[in-house]
């Protein structure tokens, strides 16, 4: 039979002497104990057994004794309570339903074996790292176990924090992020740090202070640049820009014509084509007139026959093409093996072109006809343009499909070179610039001096009918200028000449000169007459003086009669 405890505070005299408080051990209903605390100390009585269902209690006060006899089972409860007796039961902890039974400690103290993820004496606490919802006691319906916190494999600590568990449901916050990363689950990437393409680390923005609008990249670590700026990490300045600053970096100041449009990120000085000069590329070197935004060497020699190297834009010259459409006939256009045979042209009044036809892979041309021969010296740096397409696709491209000749030298290119495309069963424009350069090489190199002569005295103009069965031809033009009102053709020259020579192109010696080597023709040097004083003037050819010339002449004409 159990005895239902209970204890209560009571003010009481007891031997004629108040007692600070009392506790009233209340054992049935009809017996209570009373504890004199504060009073004196408690004595017990051990005769009384379980049989005889009695015992007693003596209570010592400073000034007297009391003895009170009470139940058996209340004196066993009282020496319980009082520590006086080892309880015949084992103690129950305070475990908050989070332990089903209680362990020694290190102290060999009951504290409680927690479950649910807390600890504590009473399991009144989460462990560390699982704080993702507040601590609750257990309940019969419910664990409520502690929850670990979310940080994405990148911390070991956390803390509960109640405004982040009102807002989304989860109080876990991530506290020392590894691969710097941050946020409350440590899943974004720290300020100024983006996410590799891995997805498992934080990379540094690294954006240039000076030349970035904002330390942060996206997340492809790109940073956003301010005006003139490039760079993933905006650290240098765009072509057409130089000098960083905070503002960004300033346009370069490049004429069109002359420049690539772009200048030394340094110093802003720009980058000229092969024949210009200046810090804005604004003006042709010596030797070299035409600024020409067309011309890819941005200015054009000087020609002057080699006698001058001081030339401007002529006036009074229009461009002017040379052509051959095919519109009635072949136009004077034949065909020719490599070892000087001729072959027929076939013309087609329904296509208007000119075809060549072979069975085999041994070379023939197409020869153009005089038109475009002679003295085509002002198609210099200008185009040959034409329209030419195959029959088959088994054609086989040489390094001579394009040749020139004259004044003894020979240049070719192949049909694709200067960025024109492999020729086709459709017709294809093709188009080749007359002029030197190492980006639209004609082998063998020549200087502009001797590619000026060959175009001077041009002989011949060849196109290669490329591979078996037939060659389509059309649309042969030549740029070149003529005199007259029209588009100005600002690459014809007009030469400022030493003293001893005359002429637009400085092509003739000077009253009082002559040639120095007459076999040279227009290119040979003028000298001073040699005449003894006898005349100021003679032949600019035979270097006679012009007395001696008439003289000779009179004498000429008397044998004639």
């Amino acid at each position: 039979m159990k005895y239902l405890l209970k204890v209560k505070r009571i003010k009481k005299t007891v031997c004629s002497k108040p007692l600070h408080t009392v506790v009233v051990l209340y054992c049935t209903t009809a017996y209570s104990l009373l504890l004199y605390q504060r009073a004196g100390r408690i004595e017990t009585q051990t005769s009384a057994t379980q049989s005889q269902n009695k015992g007693a209690v003596t209570f010592h006060g400073r000034m007297c004794t009391h003895t009170v006899s009470v139940p058996y089972h209340c004196v066993v409860a009282l020496l319980h309570l009082t520590g006086l007796l080892p309880s015949p039961f084992p103690p129950r902890c305070k475990c908050n339903g989070h332990a089903s039974e209680c362990v020694k400690n290190e102290r060999s103290k009951l504290v409680c074996n927690c479950k649910h993820n807390t600890e504590g004496p009473d399991c009144n606490v989460c462990k560390p790292f699982y704080n993702d919802r507040p601590w609750r006691r257990a309940t019969a319906d419910n664990a409520n176990e502690c929850l670990p916190c979310n940080c994405n494999g990148k911390s070991g600590e956390c803390y509960f924090d109640s405004e982040l568990y009102r807002a989304t449901g989860h109080g876990g916050h991530c506290r020392n992020c590894a691969d710097n990363t941050d946020g409350p689950n440590c899943e974004r990437c720290l300020d100024n740090y983006y996410r590799d393409p891995s997805g498992q680390r934080c990379l540094s923005c690294s954006c240039n202070p000076v030349g970035s609008l904002s330390t942060q990249c996206d997340n492809t670590g790109r940073c956003s640049c301010k005006p003139g700026v490039t760079g993933d990490k905006c650290d240098r300045c765009q072509p057409g820009y130089h000098t960083l600053t905070a503002a960004g970096c300033r346009p370069c100041s490049c004429n069109p014509a002359g420049s690539t449009q772009e200048c030394d990120v340094q110093t802003g000085r720009c980058q000229c084509k092969e024949n210009v000069d200046g810090f804005n590329c604004d003006r042709c070197k010596l030797g070299y007139f035409n600024l020409d935004p067309q011309n890819p060497q941005g200015c054009t020699p000087c020609f002057c026959f080699q006698h001058s190297t001081v030339c401007e834009s002529a006036d009074g010259y229009h461009i002017h093409k040379i052509t051959s459409t095919f519109d009635r006939d072949e136009e004077g256009w034949k065909g020719q093996q490599r070892d000087g045979s001729s072959v027929p042209v076939q013309w087609s009044p329904t296509s208007r072109e000119i075809s060549l036809i072979s069975e085999d892979y041994f070379p023939i041309y197409f020869v153009a006809p005089e038109k475009f021969l002679g003295n085509q010296l002002l198609s210099y740096g200008q185009n040959l343009t034409l329209n030419f397409r195959i029959q088959r696709h088994d054609a086989r491209l040489s390094a001579e499909d394009i040749v020139l000749e004259g004044a003894g030298h020979r240049v070719a290119v192949p049909l694709i070179a200067q960025g024109n495309s492999y020729p086709e069963e459709e017709t294809q424009t093709f188009v080749f610039r007359l002029h030197d350069t190492t980006e639209y090489p004609w082998r063998p190199t020549l200087k502009h001096t001797d590619f000026q002569k060959l175009l001077y005295n041009l002989t011949s103009v060849m196109i290669l009918k490329i591979g078996r069965g037939a060659g389509y031809l059309d649309n042969v033009s030549l740029v070149t200028a003529r005199r007259g009102p029209g588009t100005p053709a600002r690459w014809v020259e007009k030469c400022t000449c030493p003293q001893g020579y005359l002429g637009q192109h400085c092509e003739q010696c000077d009253l009082g000169y002559r040639r120095s080597q007459p076999e040279l023709g227009l290119f040979s040097s003028c000298e001073p007459c040699i005449c003894n004083g006898h005349s100021d003037t003679c032949d600019s050819v035979t270097g006679l003086s012009s007395q001696l010339t008439y003289l000779y002449s009179i004498e000429i004409i008397k044998d004639v009669i």
